[in-house]
């Protein structure tokens, strides 16, 4: 039997109420090509595993059973995968027409065989090289920041017929700003175990993992918490200051007394903000692309603005420079 041209490839727990409308989200955005898709099931307790049996009967879906984190699910995953490219999903979002588009421009990029888009689609053997580490949160700003490091990423300029969100997420949110402020993950991980005390377990472990798999510490925590603030204050102060006193406790507690090692791919940078860096330093240009100035779109003033506010911020002129001369190219042509 002919290998796949495409894997997808994913990690699930305990998310039976999302894989079905998922996968055939996913199956849309490859309908007429030549694909599978690859599931590392963590054991889930609530049905998952028998719904990826009945619909693997439907779509070329392979399963595999292995008591994991997410980022061992999805390096086993991406090893398991047989495609030649591979593209990474989350199985609780429904996926959009942008998912095809962007698997069709990596497909006509120079760098389909060499380097990854964002860290969306890869080549194989980039996979091979660089995957997933071991932990259960961030582990995909850690891989992006690596690749990022090595020079095995790109990143788009804003195409004009790319213009719906990549996916829509089928989790439940929080109606509490202040409490999503101080716990982003409360309702994505609710959902994964019963009792207050197993949550709090499972909280516990995803903050070792963010401060792990995120390069932070208190010097870079406290100066980019304050970045954030100055440009698009989403929080309000007394939440930040709240944000700053639990993590400074949770980061000495997991360097001390869980004696864990962290990840640093730039000393100054957390790999959220190093990655915002790399976003800027790795836009591919058009002919890199197939692409022309009237594909792209020129961003507004308010973006522009934004986008200048990081340039500064990271002493990134020359590749402000690079993007303004594309800009005002383009500016002209339209």
């Amino acid at each position: 039997m002919e290998d796949p041209l495409i894997s997808v490839y994913t990690t699930v727990y305990n998310s039976v109420r999302t894989v079905e409308k998922s996968i055939e989200s996913i199956a849309r955005q490859f309908e007429g090509l030549n694909y599978e898709i690859v599931v590392v099931d963590n054991y889930s307790t609530d049905g998952t595993y028998e719904k990826l049996v009945e619909l693997s009967e439907r779509y070329p879906t392979r399963i595999i059973r292995y008591k994991c984190s997410r980022g061992l699910g999805r390096r086993i995953a991406a090893k398991l995968s047989r495609g030649k490219y591979l593209v990474y999903v989350d199985l609780d979002c429904i996926y959009t027409k942008t998912l095809r588009k962007l698997v069709e421009i990596h497909m006509k990029s120079v760098y389909k065989d060499s380097k990854c888009l964002y860290t969306l689609i890869c080549p194989k053997k980039v996979l091979n090289e660089e995957n997933f580490i071991d932990i259960n949160r961030t582990e995909d700003v850690e891989l992006f920041a690596r690749l990022a490091e090595k020079g095995l990423t790109y990143i788009l300029p804003k195409v004009k017929w790319v213009n719906l969100p990549l996916r829509y997420e089928m989790r439940e949110n929080i109606s509490s700003r202040f409490l999503q402020g101080l716990i982003p993950t409360h309702a994505s991980e609710r959902r994964y175990v019963r009792g207050i005390l197993n949550y709090m377990r499972r909280e516990l472990r995803n903050k070792r993992d963010y401060i792990i798999g995120s390069g932070v510490t208190p010097t870079k925590f406290v100066r980019e918490e304050w970045f954030i603030w100055r440009i698009w204050r989403r929080h309000s102060l007394v939440t930040i200051l709240i944000r700053t006193s639990l993590f400074l406790i949770l980061y000495y507690t997991v360097k001390w007394f869980m004696k864990t090692k962290l990840m640093n791919h730039d000393k100054h940078l957390t790999h959220h903000m190093y990655s915002d860096l790399m976003s800027l330093k790795y836009i591919a240009l058009l002919q890199e692309l197939g692409l022309s100035c009237k594909d792209i779109e020129i961003p507004s003033i308010k973006d522009l603005a934004k986008y200048l506010q990081y340039t500064l911020r990271f002493k990134t002129i020359e590749e402000f420079k690079k993007l303004w001369q594309l800009l005002s190219k383009c500016s002209k042509a339209h």
